[in-house]
């Protein structure tokens, strides 16, 4: 139960039947498939130097969609609480409380794509780094993530579950399909307060207090953690490759290889070109 506004209780629909999140979101047919995440030298360095992985806060996403739901399901909702419209609105006051304590760390399965070093290297000077789905989905229990390839839908006509507040991040316009992403999410439910109890009598001055204790730890929370979050990740044991651009100089593979080299020797011999970068043949 989290409070939502004028400290009121709420408490999501629920269904006779509970989807389950593997059904809902299922891992690839090949768990073994390559991820690859591409970003530029300095998250490389914090990556190597921390030995941690940043996740996101989705609010700060640019896609203003991310944690929304599609025009079918809020018609949905609408149906079923008919005789009670404030609750459509409280649902998605809550929903957007969610988005704002929800952190996602970004991944696409292979093949190496072109259109996605363009997209986080535009400027040639990138790099990428590689893992197995089935190995970073068995480190996710440490610190209870969830994983899953994203599904692309059309948001005017189709629609997922509304029985699990994480499911909107697993779905994307189908515009987005190119991307073909996996996302790793976590949930920092503690930033959300938690509702005073509904009850047949009028809260007490205890129970205020609490509650607006709550509030502030949360909001407190919320000011620590910032736009992003970072989670320990065994790179030694999860990266297979660091991936050059594609189109970078020769001066900057020799810089990526001093990087590594400096920040984890033991995983030099991981640092390579793009296969992309081959002679054309005639």
């Amino acid at each position: 139960m989290v409070n939502v506004n004028n400290g009121k209780s709420f408490r999501m629909p629920e269904k006779q039947e509970s989807s389950d999140f593997s059904n809902v979101i299922p891992d690839p047919s090949d768990k073994s498939i390559i991820l690859w995440r591409y970003i530029d030298l300095a998250k490389l360095i914090a990556l190597l130097n921390d030995q941690k992985l940043h996740f996101a806060r989705a609010d700060v996403f640019q896609d203003q969609h991310e944690g929304s739901i599609t025009i079918r399901m809020r018609e949905t909702l609408k149906k079923q609480f008919a005789d009670k419209v404030d609750l459509v609105e409280t649902i998605s006051n809550f929903r957007k409380l969610v988005k704002e304590s929800t952190f996602v760390s970004c991944w696409c399965m292979e093949p190496e794509s072109e259109a996605m070093w363009k997209l986080y290297s535009g400027d040639n000077h990138g790099v990428a780094i590689t893992v197995a789905y089935q190995d970073i989905k068995a480190s996710c229990s440490v610190h209870r993530l969830l994983i899953g390839p994203v599904k692309y839908i059309d948001y005017q006509k189709e629609g997922f579950p509304q029985d699990n507040v994480l499911y909107p991040f697993f779905h994307k316009r189908q515009e987005f399909a190119y991307q073909r992403e996996v996302r790793i999410v976590k949930w920092c439910s503690d930033q959300m307060p938690i509702g005073i109890k509904a009850t047949n009598h009028e809260p007490t001055e205890e129970e205020k207090r609490e509650h607006e204790a709550e509030l502030k730890h949360g909001k407190k929370l919320k000011l620590e953690r910032g736009p992003g979050i970072s989670l320990e990740f065994d790179i030694e044991r999860l990266v297979r490759d660091i991936v050059v651009h594609p189109y970078a100089p020769e001066w900057y593979f020799k810089v990526v290889k001093f990087v590594v080299e400096s920040f984890a020797p033991i995983m030099a011999g991981k640092v390579r070109w793009s296969s992309m970068r081959t002679e054309p043949l005639y």
